[in-house]
């Protein structure tokens, strides 16, 4: 991707839904910022699932696909801090996704970061209403 131009969002508790989407599809999560599996396919890490999911609510899916194949090249990591800045984001994600990703082993990443990107939700948008309670 050559120069992101993305329409600022919030990170709104649908972004922190679909990034859970996007990581639960996938086999496993890797390190940051991402990889490309046996298969070629991408696999995000939590961050990366974050900051796409917030790439497709501002531009598209086809930004998004763009986005996720550009994460997992060479200056991936460039890529990862400049989209952060793109969106409108910044310390909190890194604190909130990046570290706790790659401090975990790759046998209990998907699990831990499933939890931590609900956890995060709750921290940055509040708790969720159960539509029981609603």
């Amino acid at each position: 991707m050559r120069e992101m131009q993305f329409r600022r969002v919030w990170p709104e508790r649908r972004l922190f839904e679909r990034a859970i989407a996007i990581l639960d599809k996938q086999p496993r999560v890797p390190m940051s910022p991402g990889c490309r599996d046996s298969d070629g396919a991408v696999l995000l890490c939590a961050g990366a699932a974050l900051l796409a999911a917030g790439v497709e609510a501002s531009g598209s899916g086809p930004a998004r696909a763009a986005f996720e194949r550009a994460i997992v090249g060479t200056g991936g990591e460039t890529l990862f801090y400049r989209a952060i800045d793109a969106l409108g984001w910044r310390g909190w994600i890194v604190a909130g996704a990046i570290r706790p990703n790659d401090a975990c082993s790759d046998a209990e990443r998907k699990p831990r970061m499933l939890s931590r990107l609900r956890d995060l939700a709750d921290e940055v948008c509040g708790p969720a209403v159960s539509e029981d309670a609603a």
